[in-house]
């Protein structure tokens, strides 16, 4: 076997991916129906196929095996693409129905892709809108799924621009009804209805800034827990934990529990990664690097500590974290939380530990002068010191 794939790769292997080029452009025409993203989709199955050539051991069946990734890489885009559509009927707060497309529309990537089935979420918005009139449906539908302009729908309906703009607000005002009681628990679930979510304030104090408790969303059932706080987190959509993680808190019936196991898990989930230098995708399991830093578009009051982040090349899903994760469950770090709840961490130091390049990591009490130094391998996270 190793003989084999000495043969094909890597000067061969390009020469079979590029002369098998062409195909795959076709192929993916065929499949999505667009023309326009054929190349982009051929290009990314030979990115894909070059990412896992080691799994190629037989020089025949390349043109069959470059063709299973090709229909996975089209199936992904054309389920992007569907959920884009038809979930641009989404509602989110304050009773108003917005676009996919705006940027406060959807929960992150990473929470969207943990907690919904995309098929499931398009199956509900179909059964919603079979519940609306006939023409207030098909107003919908032009609009927010096929993406038709107002004056295309004016004239296919034979009526104004105006009147088509009067019947797409009543019939978004009319599909929100329908989700919040027909469907109330579904939608709920999936996020698309909001104004009646109460955040609960919580027993837990702020691990960020201690000045506040922070307020919570939390479903058991579901496995989904929100953690957000009011002082120092002031943006829209920042939280200090987001997780959807169903077979990790099903059972769990308090915050502080929750936010325990939820907490343990990402640190489990990310530890690897260090070594690796990549993690498995949440999403779809394709190796996605591990990176410094935090995502571009994260909030300025989140980067107050170090993040890493988790892009995946293949599907597109973002996860991101602190560094706490990582020292919170150590034993000594438990029990000074517990002796202090109020506690708040600091920002990291870089430091030279023996030779080895090292992270402190301080949490100091609010309340009490005590305070704890962790001191983290930079490469691996691991714990060399607690002070």
């Amino acid at each position: 076997m190793q003989e084999t794939q000495q043969r094909i790769e890597p000067v061969h292997l390009n020469a079979l991916f590029e002369a098998e080029r062409a195909r795959l452009v076709r192929l993916c025409a065929s499949i999505t129906g667009q023309r326009d993203t054929a190349d982009d989709l051929a290009q990314e199955t030979l990115i894909e196929a070059w990412r896992h050539r080691d799994r190629l051991t037989e020089p025949s069946g390349y043109a069959q095996w470059l063709s299973v990734i090709a229909r996975n890489v089209c199936l992904r885009w054309l389920r992007r693409q569907r959920r884009e559509r038809t979930t641009g009927l989404l509602l989110v707060e304050d009773g108003q129905v917005l676009s996919a497309n705006a940027p406060d529309a959807l929960a992150d990537p990473f929470d969207l892709e943990i907690e919904l089935e995309r098929d499931e979420l398009a199956t509900l918005l179909d059964r919603a809108l079979a519940l609306l009139p006939a023409e207030t449906r098909d107003v919908l539908v032009q609009k927010y799924v096929e993406e038709s302009p107002h004056s295309e729908i004016a004239t296919r309906l034979g009526m104004s621009a105006g009147a088509v703009a009067m019947r797409l607000q009543r019939g978004k005002l009319a599909l929100r009804r329908v989700l919040a009681t027909t469907f109330r628990d579904e939608a709920a679930a999936y996020g698309l209805i909001t104004a009646d979510r109460v955040w609960d304030e919580t027993r837990i104090w702020c691990p960020r800034c201690g000045q506040a408790r922070l307020l919570g969303l939390f479903d058991p059932q579901a496995g989904a827990l929100q953690l957000r706080c009011p002082c120092c987190l002031p943006e829209a959509n920042t939280f200090i934990t987001k997780v959807t993680l169903p077979d990790v808190l099903h059972d769990i019936k308090s915050y502080k529990v929750a936010y325990t196991r939820a907490t343990t898990w990402v640190a489990d989930y990310l530890r690897p990664g260090f070594s690796q230098g990549y993690v498995p995708c949440l999403d779809c399991g394709v190796a996605a690097p591990l990176q410094r830093g935090w995502p571009a578009d994260t909030p300025p009051s989140i980067q107050t500590l170090r993040g890493i982040h988790v892009s995946c090349p293949a599907c597109g899903q973002i996860a991101h974290s602190s560094l706490s994760p990582f020292v919170f469950t150590h034993p000594a770090v438990q029990q000074f939380k517990r002796a202090h709840p109020r506690h708040r961490l600091r920002p990291e130091d870089e430091i030279d530990w023996h030779g080895r390049p090292a992270l402190v990591l301080p949490i100091e009490s609010v309340t009490e002068q005590a305070g704890i130094d962790i001191v983290c391998a930079a490469d691996t996270m691991e714990v060399l010191y607690v002070d």
